[in-house]
């Protein structure tokens, strides 16, 4: 979800793309996110007592990613955040969460979707009731997105 949606939004970030191969574009023509983290700093706060994981502690997933923890580094948490990068020329996005979601909340979504949605970018965002982090037991979830790929690949041929 989170790598996913930070390609996504950041196809145009030079400074991401690093120092090989740089005459290949980055970007991406379609975005399928499911339950992905936005911004890192949010999601104590936005979890509150329902969080199965404290998001700040040094230990944390995404400390790990940015290399300490996440309160302590705010130029490197807006850094991995898709939220930084969403600019109108970004990709279809489908993004899918659960609103029993304990690990990442599903206000991380909803972020997202709100600033494509300012940005003009074509989204939707799909709330699954009932359901926990990545468990979409309806396999038409499965089948909307896989349809989503095809539509907007097929699209752009």
């Amino acid at each position: 979800g989170h790598l996913v949606a930070l390609l996504g939004t950041s196809g145009d970030a030079q400074e991401l793309d690093g120092i090989r191969d740089i005459d290949v574009s980055s970007r991406v023509q379609a975005v399928c996110d499911w339950f992905g983290p936005t911004d890192f700093s949010l999601m104590n706060k936005q979890a509150g007592e329902d969080g199965t994981i404290d998001h700040d502690s040094p230990d944390a997933p995404e400390a790990q990613l940015i290399g300490g923890a996440v309160q302590e580094h705010p130029e490197l948490v807006k850094r991995a955040s898709p939220l930084t990068y969403v600019t109108a020329d970004d990709p279809v996005f489908l993004i899918v969460h659960g609103d029993q979601d304990t690990l990442v909340p599903v206000q991380q979504s909803q972020m997202l979707q709100a600033a494509l949605e300012k940005a003009k970018v074509s989204s939707t965002l799909v709330i699954v009731p009932g359901a926990g982090h990545g468990q979409f037991g309806d396999p038409k979830i499965t089948e909307r997105c896989i349809n989503f790929f095809v539509d907007q690949l097929q699209a752009a041929k």
